[in-house]
């Protein structure tokens, strides 16, 4: 009985499925660098013109802004991973990645504590200077 048959097909169908995810990944990092990068350098160029006008309280959002284009210049890491083992940075891009994904969790959580007691507890909103704790937690 020849196996060598079925462990050629079975290896042959693996890279197929390996190839095909790698194509996916570069695709979604290349169309992520392209609409997030210039629509969030489009956000803080509104957030610092016309939003500081308007809203004195961009401190968060500034944040958000700044640490998704952060994360979309890893991209060009990611995809050099997958074209090239041996160009692979994988400890500087599990850093940036890290980073980038609590940064995201951090300041929604602070934009959503924020509005909530604004909305619950008005008093104790406005009893607060809010630049004095809007950059410790953008900090943090």
């Amino acid at each position: 009985m020849n196996t060598s048959m079925i462990n050629s097909s079975l290896d042959m169908d693996y890279h197929q499925g390996l190839a095909a995810s790698s194509m996916i990944v570069i695709c979604s990092q290349i169309l992520s660098s392209l609409v997030g990068l210039p629509l969030n350098c489009y956000m803080l160029f509104l957030l610092f013109t016309e939003g500081a006008r308007k809203d004195m309280d961009v401190t968060f959002n500034v944040s958000q802004c700044a640490s998704e284009i952060l994360l979309s210049f890893t991209a060009p890491l990611s995809i050099a991973c997958h074209l090239n083992s041996d160009l692979c940075v994988v400890k500087a891009l599990g850093f940036f990645w890290g980073i980038s994904m609590s940064a995201r969790c951090h300041f929604q959580c602070c934009v959503c504590l924020e509005r909530y007691i604004a909305v619950v507890h008005p008093i104790t909103f406005l009893k607060y200077n809010r630049a004095r704790y809007r950059l410790p937690c953008a900090m943090g």
